[in-house]
């Protein structure tokens, strides 16, 4: 209809029906901004440490892994990573990306950085990773978890995350590659808690920045 431009649209009809009815629903600026996303993405997808070439991977600064450690007093499993990333996780063990760690258990305490794009049915890979940690903590495999994802607070797979505690980054992560070279960051991030000690969250991340709590947490942590 000649409200955003052809490529634009191309962009966003990549999404799902209904996050496009969203978008569409709430007008250009939004169409926009999604369009604009959907390409950063697909520039970032070559950086998950799944699915990429060894020269790809880029790996979480050691100071943000070691917060998670500290918080739950250990890592007990990384299921999205590989065996140089695993040196700063420290995780007992690992998923790599010939284990499919989507179709693995994730038993007790978990660090999840999850790939970024889109899978083979173009849904996006935090959603479909952050979603399979929720399912595992309710189930009671996961006993307590540190998820890193970007702080898109849009997208409809964000939204489930509200319900848990949330420390938003002040400044935007410079993920690492195997040389040690950083990439210039396109996103803001987010570090999600999975588990009961909300008050101590908030003491050891709060460093990192604003940490945002579900209705009913801040009696927990006066």
């Amino acid at each position: 209809s000649g409200v955003v431009s052809v490529s634009a649209a191309a962009d966003v009809a990549e999404l799902p029906h209904g996050e496009q009815r969203e978008l569409v629903a709430k007008g250009e600026k939004e169409i926009l901004a999604a369009a604009k996303e959907i390409r950063e993405q697909r520039k970032l997808h070559s950086l998950s440490v799944l699915g990429a070439s060894e020269s790809n991977e880029w790996y979480t600064p050691a100071e943000y892994v070691e917060a998670a450690r500290e918080l739950m007093g250990g890592v007990d499993l990384d299921p999205a990573s590989c065996a140089q990333a695993n040196e700063a996780v420290r995780a007992s063990r690992f998923y790599a990306i010939d284990n499919d760690g989507l179709a693995q258990p994730w038993p007790g305490r978990v660090w999840l950085n999850p790939p970024y794009g889109r899978d083979d049915n173009n849904e996006s890979n935090q959603g479909l990773w952050s979603r399979r940690l929720a399912d595992q903590f309710d189930a009671g495999t996961t006993t307590a978890a540190v998820l890193l994802v970007n702080a898109v607070t849009d997208r409809l797979w964000f939204a489930p995350l509200w319900d848990r505690a949330i420390c938003f980054v002040s400044k935007r992560i410079e993920f690492y590659a195997p040389d040690g070279k950083k990439p210039q960051p396109t996103h803001g991030n987010v570090l999600v808690y999975f588990g009961g000690d909300v008050k101590r969250f908030v003491s050891i991340f709060s460093r990192f920045g604003r940490c945002v709590l579900p209705r009913g947490a801040w009696s927990e942590v006066a």
